[in-house]
């Protein structure tokens, strides 16, 4: 479909909203933490937080036009520190419900039951549940000419990240803490790592006018991924499939359901290795988790990270009594085989 600027005005207005907040795709969604002068405490979720300069280290934030009272702008002007929370999907929907029409003097921490805390010599909490967080002092604002956005610069003084999520050439890999993505007002995605490249330089780039895959491989270019395996037909040369040549059509209609019927035996065999995979590395992960008691057989248990790279533990407290990171439950069959709940 195609549209121009005319059609694009004399849309819906809620329509056109939602389109034009998704049109640039996805965007990482932050809280923005900051305090009144009163001592209250704020929260808002924003996507447009983005990069200016690495030294010094400074990020840029668009804000709305103010023609309502915008509590995180007036905050941060106020007293110069702001900090900004990545949000993550074990906290989605806390984070999501801080974007509601909240009074004045109500925080989005006690109404989204969300964990402020402090460290010194800034001047705005922190999300406690975001294992990515940054504490940012006010630089500057500028106001956009021909719309009365504000954009406000401000310089990265401190920074909590998850040592899981850091890597060796200081790049992040959020997909280690489940980073989520926001497209338009209210549509999020989970964060998946496609694929890890070289930086680029001309004398290393591809040639990409020459095939990369054979014509007989099965891959979706859009989705990047191999799809052999959720076809209904045999895809490779090697592939045990009964050809045809100048037989009768019993033949062939009894050649054709012999290779649809291999096709679904082979699906089955390999959903069964999958299963068993699954299946290895939840007891080899549980196995090897520090349980200070003996699991009893039928029993639910619930498996916990402690936060470092020490590893995992077992224990019989329910999620929804702490704030320990869950990684799931679990069920011990009379087998010692661990199964998820």
């Amino acid at each position: 479909m195609e549209f121009s600027d005319l059609d694009i005005k004399e849309w819906d207005k809620t329509y056109r909203l939602k389109f034009i907040n998704s049109i640039t795709g996805y965007k990482s969604p932050h809280l923005i933490g900051t305090k009144s002068k009163d001592g209250l405490l704020n929260l808002g979720l924003f996507s447009s937080v983005f990069h200016i300069s690495s030294n010094p280290a400074r990020i840029g934030i668009i804000f709305r036009p103010e023609t309502v009272e915008r509590h995180t702008l007036n905050n941060l002007r106020e007293n110069k520190h702001f900090t900004l929370n990545l949000v993550q999907a074990q906290f989605l929907k806390k984070a999501h419900y801080t974007s509601a029409n909240w009074k004045s003097d109500e925080s989005e921490f006690d109404k989204c039951a969300l964990t402020p805390s402090f460290i010194e010599n800034i001047n705005a909490p922190f999300v406690e549940e975001s294992k990515h967080q940054i504490g940012c002092k006010f630089i500057e604002e500028y106001t956009l000419k021909d719309y009365p956005s504000v954009i406000v610069v401000g310089e990265i003084i401190y920074a909590k990240i998850h040592d899981d999520s850091i890597l060796e050439d200081g790049q992040l890999d959020l997909e280690k803490i489940n980073a989520v993505s926001v497209t338009g007002l209210n549509q999020y995605s989970s964060s998946k790592k496609l694929s890890y490249l070289p930086y680029a330089r001309v004398e290393e780039a591809p040639n990409f006018k020459q095939k990369q895959r054979p014509d007989n491989i099965a891959f979706d270019d859009e989705k990047q991924q191999y799809t052999g395996h959720l076809l209904e037909y045999s895809s490779n040369v090697g592939a045990p499939v009964i050809a045809s040549h100048n037989v009768s059509n019993w033949h062939n209609t009894s050649i054709n359901k012999f290779n649809h019927v291999f096709a679904n035996k082979a699906e089955k065999v390999k959903k069964q290795y999958d299963q068993l995979k699954e299946e290895l590395e939840i007891n080899e992960m549980i196995y090897s988790a520090k349980m200070n008691f003996e699991p009893i057989v039928g029993e639910v248990y619930h498996l916990y990270s402690d936060g470092s790279k020490a590893g995992l533990f077992l224990s019989i407290i329910p999620p929804q009594q702490w704030s320990k990171e869950h990684v799931g439950t679990f069920r011990l069959s009379s087998d010692r085989v661990w199964e998820r709940v």
